[in-house]
């Protein structure tokens, strides 16, 4: 239905234990047992095999190559959960701000970074479904979603574009050679 909130979960291996994705899973339980109206979309390996694939809120992708349909996957969803219970600085993170998505996830690896509460998403407080549901749900319920998205997209525009990235790796080079 249109006025479902779209939840996304993907990664490059949905089957890898530290992705985190049971808990993800029961967090969405928890939002459908709510009495939310959602559809969650997965993407990666692994999202065919999820156990879901008879609710009809749940649509399983599978593997995406195709760099432009994966950037309209993440512009049409209302939030990309990050369940990772390790991760350094996630793809995903980054590609989903990139198009405007906010994101929730745990405070592990270098999430603190990109996940600002308001601006960019919400960090769970604690590494557990209901935590993570809680965060989750501030984001559908999120009134101003507009101003959400935006706040995602000048974000990852303020800190991960080309230009700033090259001159950041450039003084590096210059202070390693001097």
């Amino acid at each position: 239905k249109q006025d479902d909130a779209v939840i996304l979960l993907g990664s490059d291996d949905l089957n890898d234990p530290i992705k985190g994705i049971k808990l993800a899973f029961d967090a969405v339980l928890k939002l459908v047992n709510s009495g939310l109206n959602i559809k969650v979309i997965t993407f990666g390996r692994g999202s065919k095999k999820t156990g879901f694939q008879d609710k009809d809120y749940f649509i399983t992708l599978g593997e995406i190559k195709d760099d432009n349909y994966l950037r309209e996957i993440y512009s049409i969803a209302d939030v990309f959960v990050l369940p990772s219970l390790q991760e350094n600085y996630s793809n995903s993170l980054v590609e989903s701000l990139a198009c405007g998505t906010p994101v929730t996830g745990f405070n592990i690896g270098g999430n603190f970074e990109l996940i600002r509460d308001g601006i960019t998403g919400y960090i769970a407080k604690e590494i557990t479904s209901e935590s993570l549901s809680d965060v989750t749900q501030k984001v559908i319920l999120k009134a101003d979603k507009t101003s959400l998205r935006e706040k995602c997209l000048n974000f990852s525009q303020n800190t991960h574009n080309s230009k700033l990235i090259g001159t950041k790796y450039l003084n590096l080079a210059k202070r390693f050679l001097s």
